[in-house]
């Protein structure tokens, strides 16, 4: 059987037109606790970077350990680390990569761990209307977040304490203005929105 399987997957790469790039080895062992079929992994042939980027292969019963429904599958796995080693070899990875521009990410300050709930919830409202955001899980004292902030080049931070989950508010600061004023969270998105306009404004 895994020879027919075999045979019939190589006339299938053939008519694929990708024959070049694959090829048959019995050395390949992978998961033998989960995989129903054949197996695969996929390597770079330079001279500078002879190493495996990523593995996978067929699996017919593992999903059913998450789920009463009997479904095949297909699936891989890559290493983060092994997919930068290979495009840093070949000089693969854009000039701009580093140049990360957080102007337009919303970053959540909650004063202490009592209000990260609160916090997840502020965030979440933001993502449904895209608008990115981060929050700082650091819990430091007010005057750290927003020197990270302030660090990363964000331009609008939202405060959270005690007494905007009272009231069911937030604070939000303009760090190019230092400007803040206290919302209701209904509001929230709203105001973010004004602030970017009046900041393309003055730009």
């Amino acid at each position: 059987m895994g020879y027919k399987e075999i045979i019939e997957l190589k006339n299938l790469i053939e008519k694929a037109g990708i024959s070049e790039y694959c090829s048959f080895s019995s050395n390949i062992v992978r998961g033998l606790d989960y995989y129903t079929g054949t197996v695969f992994e996929v390597f770079d042939t330079g001279t500078e970077n002879r190493r495996a980027i990523f593995g996978g292969g067929r699996y017919d019963d593992l999903l059913s350990l998450f789920s009463e429904e009997q479904l095949s599958g297909i699936g891989f796995g890559m290493g983060v680390l092994m997919l930068s080693l290979f495009l840093k070899t070949y000089n693969l990875l854009p000039e701009m990569i580093d140049e990360t521009n957080y102007s337009d990410v919303i970053y959540i300050i909650p004063i202490d761990e009592e209000v990260t709930n609160y916090a997840i919830k502020i965030a979440d409202k933001l993502r449904v209307d895209h608008l990115p955001s981060i929050i700082d899980y650091r819990f430091k004292n007010l005057k750290n977040q927003l020197s990270k902030a302030n660090e990363l080049g964000v331009l609008i931070t939202i405060i959270i304490g005690q007494k905007e989950i009272e009231r069911n508010e937030v604070t939000i600061r303009n760090m190019a203005t230092n400007e803040q004023k206290t919302v209701k969270i209904k509001d929230i998105n709203e105001e973010i929105y004004k602030i970017f306009d009046e900041s393309e404004d003055i730009i």
